[in-house]
């Protein structure tokens, strides 16, 4: 008898720990979507972007221009989710996924889902109410057609540390920021009315906050950067959402068609044709002789390269629509005695918010050889460090502005290869 009021015994406590083990599963996700669905309606970019994976997909876009995105789609055009009910958690390969029934505060209903890695970190936010009708061009895919120079200089201008070009597009003449950290061509604002563009995929409308974006995909008629003109280019749209300075981007898509060499002084920026294998399409176009070259690794559209500080390696991600170098924090350590002039900054960061970080001159950077005179550095939390996925970016941060304008550079991106001049 006491035999069996053990096993009994036993089985009670088995079902009481399966049943708790459960209901804190339950409640660990019910938390996460409560602090998901509170950062969405604070249109706070940066407390979003803390809760995403870097890797973390969104509606049709491409992984890895969160920061570009999450600006865009939840802006102050949106309204809250008044409420919403949680509907089912599904437990799959990668994470578990959670159904809601959403209100939104204009009165429409939705139903969105987020898949939540084991760490917490949300993969997925599936806040489309429909699916493209055609298939997305993938970053680097596509070729280029149209009017296309062996070789072109085209002029740019300087904003806020970042590049802008002239262009046109189907005729209208505007400008894009250059910004080779984004993965894809993104267009925004008065172009997408003022420029006939011919839809490729039906654009899923964003309900996340209150479905006023559409995002899209369209075919321009002509892309024309200085003597060069693209014809029937793909490109992304965010319609509801609109930039003073610049119709978009102009991403890694078009960019990786050549070797980009960028002279910030002359504010001149060089593109050759290049094949698939990076070589120059017209063989009698003679290379210049570099000062330094380095290797870069190409990781999703980041071109990554070591530098070296007080003998250690670091691998950063190079990203022309970066305005300063960023460290993340738990590098500061190991860097101090490679700091002057610390102090804290007010950063501007997604969305226009602001945060205190850590702020200081770089000493002793070098390239291999190559040495890079003191540059300003900030250090920030790291956003990317919990990708849960295969193309999660490796890097200990992004050199921008302050390291891309000391030297001319070319950035090869099919070769592997950063030439400095």
């Amino acid at each position: 008898m006491k035999t069996k009021t053990n096993i009994l015994y036993s089985c009670l406590i088995a079902v009481f720990a399966f049943y708790n083990t459960a209901h804190a599963q339950e409640s660990k996700y019910e938390a996460l979507t409560k602090n998901l669905v509170a950062a969405m309606n604070s249109l706070d970019s940066k407390a979003i972007i803390a809760l995403i994976d870097d890797s973390c997909k969104i509606s049709t876009f491409p992984r890895g221009i969160n920061d570009r995105l999450i600006p865009l789609i939840f802006n102050q055009k949106f309204s809250a989710i008044s409420d919403y009910t949680i509907l089912k958690q599904v437990k799959e390969t990668t994470g578990t996924r959670v159904f809601i029934a959403a209100k939104y505060g204009n009165g429409r209903d939705g139903k969105p889902d987020f898949l939540f890695a084991d760490n917490g970190k949300a993969i997925e936010l599936n806040i489309v109410k429909s699916v493209p009708v055609a298939p997305k061009v993938n970053p680097g895919t596509q070729q280029l057609t149209g009017i296309i120079p062996d070789s072109i200089n085209v002029p740019f201008e300087i904003f806020d540390k970042l590049i802008f070009l002239t262009v046109e597009i189907n005729g209208k003449k505007g400008r894009l920021q250059f910004d080779s950290g984004a993965a894809v061509t993104i267009l925004q604002g008065d172009i997408l009315s003022q420029a006939n563009l011919k839809p490729v995929a039906a654009g899923p409308t964003v309900t996340g906050i209150n479905g006023a974006s559409q995002l899209g995909q369209v075919m321009l008629d002509s892309l024309t950067l200085g003597k060069m003109k693209i014809r029937g280019f793909d490109v992304n749209t965010l319609a509801g959402a609109k930039r003073s300075d610049s119709w978009g981007l102009l991403g890694y898509d078009f960019l990786n068609a050549f070797e980009v060499k960028i002279d910030y002084k002359q504010k001149i920026m060089t593109l050759i044709h290049v094949d698939s294998a990076g070589n120059y399409l017209n063989p009698a176009i003679k290379r210049v002789k570099p000062i330094s070259s380095a290797a870069i690794v190409m990781q999703r559209h980041i071109p990554i390269i070591n530098l070296s500080i007080l003998g250690r390696d670091y691998p950063m991600g190079l990203d022309y629509g970066a305005n300063s170098n960023l460290f993340f924090s738990e590098h500061y350590a190991q860097l101090k005695s490679a700091l002057k002039d610390e102090s804290e900054v007010e950063m501007f960061g997604l969305g226009d918010k602001t945060v205190m970080v850590k702020s200081a001159a770089l000493t002793g950077a070098k390239i291999g050889k190559l040495k890079f005179d003191p540059m300003l550095a900030v250090f920030t939390e790291n956003n990317m460090a919990n990708a849960n996925t295969p193309d999660q970016l490796r890097i200990n941060g992004i050199l921008g502005y302050p390291f891309l304008s000391q030297y001319v550079i070319s950035i090869n991106f099919k070769k592997g290869l950063v030439s400095f001049y």
